[in-house]
């Protein structure tokens, strides 16, 4: 039983949808995904958007190399790990967040794998420092600060006025295009 709520965010579904079809679009197969607890509504469906896309296209993702992990940074070095010690590793690693991404990156980069040219990496928040010149990560951009705002307003009306029914709030999101998926992107 989900307990009931208001809700502000993105189409989950249509986010990871995206970000997979993109990745895909570079012909990559050995393909793994890593997302936070299953537990999290955003991780399952985010999960099974990535999965159920790639079987679209033909490309099945095996049950070793679907991770879920903590969400951060160490998540995201200890899911990589797992991936890079079996005898075949992943081409590409589509993350259900920023930071469990960087934290492939860094264990990635520390093995002396480059991305994209040995693997490529994507995630899923689009914060600002995953953005920058020096990660520019490839990710799904949320709408932060009109979440942030939408979530507060919500509230306020709630404490105002107390009542029974729920609203939700599902906001645009859009893919930011990094260095880390393969593409020769202009800089961000």
């Amino acid at each position: 039983d989900f307990l009931q709520g208001d809700f502000v965010g993105i189409d989950d579904d249509a986010a990871a949808t995206l970000l997979m079809e993109h990745m895909l679009s570079h012909g990559y197969r050995d393909i793994a995904t890593v997302v936070g607890p299953r537990f999290s509504t955003a991780s399952l469906t985010r999960e099974q958007a990535f999965v159920r896309t790639a079987a679209a296209a033909g490309v099945t993702i095996s049950g070793e190399w679907k991770i879920s992990t903590r969400v951060n940074n160490e998540g995201g070095r200890l899911a990589a790990e797992r991936l890079f010690s079996q005898a075949r590793a992943p081409r590409a690693v589509v993350c259900g967040s920023d930071e469990l991404a960087i934290g492939v990156m860094e264990y990635a980069l520390a093995q002396g794998l480059r991305i994209p040219e040995d693997v490529a990496v994507a995630g899923c928040d689009g914060l600002a420092h995953s953005r920058s010149g020096l990660i520019n990560l490839t990710s799904i951009v949320q709408p932060q600060q009109e979440m942030a705002q939408e979530a507060f307003a919500m509230l306020l009306r709630r404490i105002e006025a107390p009542s029974n029914t729920y609203s939700s709030l599902i906001c645009p999101h859009r893919i930011h295009i990094g260095r880390t998926c393969g593409c020769n992107a202009p800089p961000a």
